[in-house]
């Protein structure tokens, strides 16, 4: 993790990389097996999240493919601020720009997974 004025760490076996910009919640209190329907209520805040992916080279086909690419230090900005009361994160427009230009709009209502599903979907181990 790095802060919002932190400098991304290029991995040495990345020689290219990619990013997307994400909204991140930020909870308000503990919380085990919550139930999707139930996921508002423990939800403080947003703040600014970039998620950043080494795309070239591949790793191999495999279980870990996925968290390979997203396992590196400073593999994800955070913030600057965080929004109490100002959006509600289940319906929130987010843009990503780049030198002026806008790469990324999307509402967190298209996301594949909700926040409320998003701890359900990995597979028991």
């Amino acid at each position: 993790m790095v802060g919002p004025d932190g400098q991304v760490v290029y991995p040495k076996k990345a020689t290219r990389l990619d990013y997307e910009g994400e909204l991140a919640i930020v909870l308000g209190k503990r919380g085990t097996d919550i139930k999707a329907r139930d996921a508002r209520d423990y939800v403080w805040g947003v703040t600014l999240l970039g998620d950043w992916s080494i795309r070239a080279p591949r790793e191999p086909a495999g279980h870990f493919s996925f968290a390979m690419a997203k396992n590196f230090n400073t593999s994800c900005s955070l913030g600057p601020c965080i929004a109490v009361g100002e959006a509600d994160p289940f319906a929130a427009d987010v843009e990503t720009w780049v030198n002026g230009e806008c790469r990324q709009r999307f509402n967190t209502r298209e996301m594949v997974f909700s926040f409320g599903e998003y701890s359900n979907t990995c597979p028991p181990t």
